[in-house]
């Protein structure tokens, strides 16, 4: 697809958790049984799923949330500031090119290339598999899962990928549990 994409194209999906939309909302009842919320989810496909990095549930913010921008206080926000953030994510992104053939981003670096690249601690590798075992990943998914924590460190400025953050890339694999 390179020829026809001067750029990466980059998917962003988005779904209901069941047909009514209510499926775990603390304030709302979901009139979905569970039959009909597992053939809901039965049709996304493993194949599909195992292609999107980043699987997250969001869920609805209640109205102090929603209100809170529009407050006229002086408080400070919390979190990192965006220029905190985006100087980050340049550091991560200097790393990836210094360290990834042709520069490439850790999304885009070639499957053969990555154990090349890559360098996963002991107590990371044990987390890894035993995550791909449990949650019965393809390898596309577990390469993926790799690629996140790859991120994930690059973000950190850590050199090698950790348990920690194989655990935090797992958190971003949401959906892994409903389809199995």
């Amino acid at each position: 697809y390179r020829s026809h994409f001067p750029c990466r194209v980059t998917l962003v999906a988005a779904t209901n958790p069941c047909p009514c939309g209510w499926h775990g909302d603390p304030e709302r009842l979901c009139s979905c049984s569970e039959s009909i919320r597992k053939r809901y989810w039965a049709k996304l496909s493993g194949p599909l799923l195992d292609r999107l990095d980043l699987q997250v549930v969001m869920r609805r913010p209640n109205s102090d949330e929603l209100a809170a921008p529009y407050r006229r206080s002086h408080q400070e926000p919390e979190g990192e500031s965006t220029s905190k953030v985006a100087m980050r994510v340049k550091q991560a992104r200097q790393r990836m090119a210094e360290r990834n053939p042709a520069g490439c981003s850790n999304g885009e670096l070639a499957s053969a290339r990555l154990s090349e690249v890559i360098k996963l601690s002991d107590a990371a590798l044990a987390l890894w598999e035993g995550a791909l075992n449990q949650r019965q990943l393809s390898a596309r998914a577990g390469e993926r899962l790799l690629r996140v924590a790859q991120t994930i460190c690059d973000l950190d400025g850590k050199e090698q990928i950790g348990p920690s953050a194989i655990a935090e890339a797992l958190t971003f694999r949401s959906f892994d549990q409903l389809t199995s």
